[in-house]
């Protein structure tokens, strides 16, 4: 009986704390809400909240809704001490330059270009990714992301892997110069290199792709 009971006790601890994450989730998205649909400028609350990989993606979509109003806040964000603020920040120009056009796109060029060039330098990888990405969606030009993609292919780890061969992927027929590389990791004892190498060969190079029997 005594067994059962702190078997119980156990259960019902856990089933607390799981709906006080969730009450504590919601709170957060809640608030992420009305700040992004209030119209008050985006400041710090927001960079801030890049750092919890949950609220992360609304965070993100909430910055890019602001539109070129917020690039300021995004180039410094791309400087913070934070590894996870500057990938944000990489991640959400990125995607605000898939919406631009006229005015704001050259905005974006003439504002967040010089940081994204540094921030693909960034000792944190992942960063590097997401500002190569970003490079090319601004610039709509893969000439400077393609090269810093390609030398992350060659990096021992899969999550920056599966990123860069993401990224190449996205990018398409203008990253042809990663198909070598691609190629040769077809070969790779990692299952999931091997499939992300031949999903990103098949955006890049379909006739490649499927001469090497990738459907």
């Amino acid at each position: 009986m005594r067994k059962r009971f702190k078997h119980s006790l156990i259960i019902l601890g856990i089933a607390i704390l799981v709906s006080f994450s969730y009450r504590f989730l919601g709170l957060k998205y809640l608030f992420l809400g009305l700040v992004g649909l209030s119209g008050l400028p985006a400041d710090n609350l927001m960079i801030k909240e890049l750092d919890d990989e949950t609220v992360r993606p609304i965070t993100i979509g909430f910055l890019v809704g602001r539109g070129v109003e917020a690039v300021p806040l995004l180039i410094r964000a791309l400087q913070d001490e934070n590894p996870d603020r500057r990938q944000g920040a990489a991640v959400a120009i990125g995607r605000m330059a898939l919406l631009a056009q006229g005015d704001s796109l050259q905005m974006l060029r003439d504002q967040a270009i010089p940081a994204l060039r540094d921030a693909v330098r960034d000792e944190d990888k992942r960063v590097r990714v997401q500002a190569a990405l970003a490079i090319w969606r601004v610039n709509r030009d893969a000439k400077e992301a393609v090269p810093t993609l390609v030398a992350l292919l060659q990096v021992h780890d899969t999550r920056v892997f599966y990123h860069a061969a993401d990224a190449l992927g996205r990018i398409g027929p203008q990253a042809k110069d990663a198909v070598p590389v691609l190629i040769a990791h077809l070969d790779d004892e990692n299952t999931n290199i091997r499939v992300w190498s031949g999903n990103a060969l098949k955006e890049i190079d379909p006739k490649a792709a499927s001469d090497l029997g990738i459907h």
